[in-house]
C-alpha cells in the first residue's frame, strides 16, 4: 500500500505547482492528493478595446449557462451605431426620392443606382455595429 501511495506521489510531482500551496504529508496513510482537470474551458476576449463595467464572479464561483461573465463599456459603439442609423435614414430618404424622380423620368439611372448602393452600404454599417454590440456582454457558454 505504501508503495502505491509513493507511486501516486511520484507521478504527481510534475503537477505540484498547479496544486494548492499547502504542504501535504505523504507519510500520512489517510492523505490523498488529487488533480482536477476541467472537462471544458472557454477563453474570454473582447474584439475591441473597452473598459470592464461588470465582473460579477470570483474565482471558484458557480455560474449558469447564459450568465454574464464580463460586461464591457460599449458607449462608443452605441454612438457609432446611432450615427450609422442616421446615415441609413438619410440614404433611405434619398433613395425614395430618387425612385420617385425616376417615375417622373427626371433622374438619371446612375443617380438611382448610386442612391441604392449608398442605402445598402448604410444598412450594412448598422448591421456591423449591431453585431459588435452583441459582444459587449460575454455570456457563459455552459454551466460552470
Amino acid at each position: 500500500m505504501n508503495h502505491f501511495l509513493f507511486l501516486i506521489a511520484l507521478c504527481l510531482v510534475p503537477f505540484s505547482s498547479a496544486l494548492a500551496q499547502e504542504d501535504i504529508d505523504f507519510g500520512d496513510p489517510d492523505a490523498v492528493q488529487t488533480v482536477l482537470i476541467s472537462k471544458q474551458e472557454a477563453s474570454i476576449a473582447s474584439p475591441f478595446s473597452a473598459s470592464i463595467t461588470k465582473l460579477p464572479f470570483y474565482n471558484g464561483d458557480f455560474f449558469k449557462e447564459g450568465d454574464t461573465l464580463v460586461a464591457f463599456n460599449c458607449d462608443i459603439e452605441k454612438a457609432q451605431r446611432d450615427q450609422a442609423k442616421a446615415r441609413l435614414e438619410s440614404a433611405s430618404a434619398t433613395l425614395k426620392a430618387r425612385k420617385k424622380l425616376e417615375e417622373l423620368s427626371t433622374v438619371s439611372r446612375l443617380d438611382l443606382l448610386k442612391a441604392q448602393a449608398e442605402a445598402k452600404q448604410a444598412r450594412a454599417e448598422v448591421e456591423e455595429y449591431e453585431a459588435r454590440l452583441t459582444q459587449c456582454d460575454m455570456k457563459a457558454p455552459y454551466d460552470g
